[in-house]
């Protein structure tokens, strides 16, 4: 059903998630969509006014079966305990849970920068239960139902070794409708090692993606829009510090134009979020 509905809807009264909600227009129908959510799903019943030849020819799409068997995610990673080059993916399920109201809203805000650039860099900054870690499987999921297909890795570490971004990009191959979703948890550790240079000792054999300041901005350079090497990338980078305390340290690290959309998040009971819009 999701994917009939990003498809076939032209006009929707309601635009949720970045999929058509309410009443519905199509070229070939007019209808209704009837939303009711659980805790952690949500069941859809559509109602068309539409000729029997469309809806014999689309029935298949409209089916609850097509939805649970469109919900999956080429998975990335690196198995090895060794330093590597080499990428792998197995398929695996998106998750099951809806994001919240507060969630949404960058979700929304990252989706729109990635409409326009084709690529995006988010800094999500947040307390410890804030929900700011599950954010990019969430996005993941969002990417999967507006283009049906996603690749996503939370394991990439740009300061080990042998771990090449190039080498991510050319497994999952991202194209406008199937991005690459990766992200970097805590990368407030990364920065603190860069800026202390406490990266450890280098590889006579491996490059390494960051080794030092000079190496982390040219990392984000890289997906910076105007001067992209690699495109139809969004990266998630979550952080317990935030923008203010990285930009004391040295505000080149997350300047406007290297990260595009930040958010600060609290937890639910503490207040609202912050969200800015770095980069137009």
């Amino acid at each position: 059903m999701s994917r009939f509905l990003t498809k076939y809807v032209k006009y929707s009264s309601i635009l949720e998630n970045g999929e058509p909600r309410g009443w519905i227009i199509g070229k070939w129908f007019i209808g209704y969509t009837d939303v009711q959510k659980g805790d952690r799903s949500e069941n859809i019943d559509l109602y068309l006014l539409c000729s029997d030849k469309f809806y014999r020819q689309h029935s298949d799409t409209t089916s609850s079966d097509s939805l649970q068997i469109d919900n999956t995610m080429e998975y990335l990673f690196n198995d090895s305990a060794f330093w590597c080059t080499g990428w792998k993916s197995e398929t695996k399920e998106c998750i099951s849970v809806y994001p919240t109201e507060e969630q949404s809203r960058i979700i929304e805000q990252i989706f729109r920068y990635y409409k326009r650039h084709r690529n995006v860099t988010a800094l999500i900054c947040g307390s410890t239960g804030s929900g700011k870690s599950i954010l990019g499987k969430l996005v993941a999921k969002r990417a999967k139902k507006q283009y049906g297909r996603v690749s996503f890795t939370d394991v990439y570490d740009p300061t080990q070794p042998g771990r090449m971004f190039s080498a991510v990009c050319a497994k999952a191959n991202p194209t406008e409708h199937s991005p690459l979703v990766v992200v970097l948890e805590e990368v407030d550790n990364i920065i603190s090692r860069v800026h202390n240079k406490k990266l450890g000792r280098k590889s006579q054999y491996y490059p390494i993606q960051v080794d030092g300041k000079c190496t982390w901005n040219w990392f984000l350079d890289q997906l910076n829009p105007v001067s992209a090497i690699q495109k139809n990338v969004i990266l998630i980078m979550t952080s317990n510090m935030t923008l203010d305390e990285f930009n004391r340290m040295d505000p080149s690290y997350f300047r406007p134009g290297r990260v595009h959309v930040y958010a600060e998040m609290n937890k639910p009971v503490c207040g609202k979020r912050i969200e800015i819009v770095l980069d137009k």
